[in-house]
């Protein structure tokens, strides 16, 4: 007799375990079926990187610089021609740089007697590109000599190497200047500006054009 109810509660147990498998594989009592098992997410695509040339991405000022670096590299000149420039003052000189017969390069030093100015324009299809100009302000004037320092009981005599140099760089763009270093003074509203520096730098660049 004790052996058939050991057995009887065996063969309940084992019904009662096919039920709770039964009903887990039965859907939820709200009609959703079961969680399934979380999956390994997919990894995502990569970003595509857009090009350099793309709109919106385009550095204003790298055709600029690509220019200036193409000048700079050139290390033999077909032709240089110096020219004087007629311009009150102590006058100043010019010298055109040619490659392969076509104007690249133009540098121009404007003498006065306190100071000087050296430009430099750099060119692309026959106009101004970017424009570096160097202002130097002589510690004295340019005839001051040792004789004239002694005579006025002063401390120095001229010496360029004693100037005060200021810097300008320009950067031109379809004949728009479009960018100046340094900044316009704080307060100063820019696009005023720097077309009256575009004017400015275009006027005294056909001066000096006109001498060649």
């Amino acid at each position: 007799m004790s052996l058939n109810i050991n057995l009887f509660v065996v063969l309940a147990l084992l019904a009662a375990l096919g039920s709770c498998d039964a009903d887990r594989s039965r859907p939820l009592a709200s009609g959703r079926p079961a969680p399934a098992r979380a999956q390994k997410p997919k990894p995502l695509p990569p970003v595509a990187v857009p090009a350099a040339g793309d709109r919106g991405l385009t550095d204003p000022l790298g055709p600029i610089r690509a220019n200036f670096r193409r000048i700079n590299a050139i290390r033999q000149w077909s032709s240089t021609v110096n020219r004087s420039l007629d311009e009150p003052g102590e006058g100043g000189e010019a010298t055109f740089y040619y490659a392969n017969g076509r104007l690249e390069k133009i540098e121009a030093r404007h003498y006065g007697e306190m100071g000087q100015r050296r430009v430099q324009y750099y060119l692309l299809s026959g106009q101004p590109s970017f424009v570096l100009e160097k202002s130097y302000r002589y510690n004295r004037p340019m005839y001051y000599d040792s004789a004239a320092m002694q005579a006025a009981h002063d401390t120095e005599a001229f010496a360029f190497d004693s100037s005060e140099v200021d810097e300008q760089r320009s950067y031109f763009a379809q004949g728009r200047l479009v960018h100046r270093l340094p900044q316009p003074p704080a307060g100063t509203p820019a696009t005023p500006f720097l077309r009256q520096e575009q004017n400015r730098i275009k006027d005294e660049f056909q001066a000096v054009l006109s001498s060649r």
